[in-house]
């Protein structure tokens, strides 16, 4: 299961290619924040799939110009007690405006201690990706993006 907001949506949806040797189920809901994340992951966890890739946070950066670490770390400890394996990741730079860029920056950096804090392996992706894998939109990756990210993680 991908798990998350438009990053995850469209890392199944749009870049099928970098996900080809798994059978998914595209959980990614463009917009979403982690309140209703955190609403929704109970459900995706009863599924009970092989690996569970959270990549959440980007929304609440633009909402909210911070991660809502209550609703992270919930996320997270659901995902450490159910039993299922799971990984986080972290979100992007944004390059839409300097607020949110700063604020994608903060919120990966929360992902990285909240991840930490709660024993739950974490894959950083915000290192990895520069303003070239980024869209005209500032915010969602390439298709190499996608693909570098599936690569690293030993996906394609």
């Amino acid at each position: 299961v991908v798990f998350g907001e438009s990053h995850a949506r469209r890392g199944c949806a749009d870049n099928p290619q970098t996900l080809a040797r798994w059978d998914r189920a595209n959980w990614g809901v463009g917009g979403e924040t982690t309140d209703r994340g955190l609403r929704r992951l109970p459900d995706a966890l009863a599924l009970k799939p092989d690996l569970l890739v959270l990549w959440q946070g980007g929304n609440d950066a633009i909402q909210f110009d911070a991660l809502n670490e209550d609703n992270y770390r919930a996320m997270l400890r659901l995902m450490a007690a159910s039993g299922v394996t799971c990984i986080a990741l972290t979100i992007p730079r944004i390059y839409r405006d300097a607020r949110e860029h700063s604020a994608s920056i903060r919120v990966a950096a929360a992902q990285r201690r909240l991840t930490a804090d709660e024993g739950v392996p974490l894959f950083d992706v915000e290192p990895l990706i520069d303003r070239t894998m980024i869209l005209d939109d500032g915010l969602h990756l390439t298709a190499d993006g996608y693909a570098l990210v599936s690569a690293r993680m030993g996906w394609m």
